[in-house]
């Protein structure tokens, strides 16, 4: 078994009700499935965490400290935890 730590921030959080969210995968899951994994538990975060039936580029995924790029949402992810981060406006 694999459990994922899910940082969530902002309306992502107020729409689950907590900070963070355990996952518990078969085996290291990728960002893909983590994604539709929170989508299945909590269906209101389709409407922000996709567009168009891929995933809303405005939010980013971080693995620790470092974004991960659309192109390797198909690869597992190693680390126990990650974060989702909303858009940020300028100002």
């Amino acid at each position: 078994m694999f459990e994922l730590r899910v940082r969530l921030f902002a309306n992502l959080k107020e729409i689950v009700g907590s900070p963070t969210l355990p996952l518990i995968f078969e085996i290291p899951p990728t960002p893909n499935e983590v994604i539709r994994r929170l989508i299945s538990n909590t269906p209101e975060l389709e409407k922000y965490l996709m567009k168009d039936g891929a995933f809303n580029e405005r939010y980013k995924i971080l693995a620790g400290s470092e974004e991960v790029p659309k192109e390797k949402f198909s690869e597992p992810i190693s680390l126990k935890e990650i974060s989702i981060l909303p858009p940020v406006s300028g100002g």
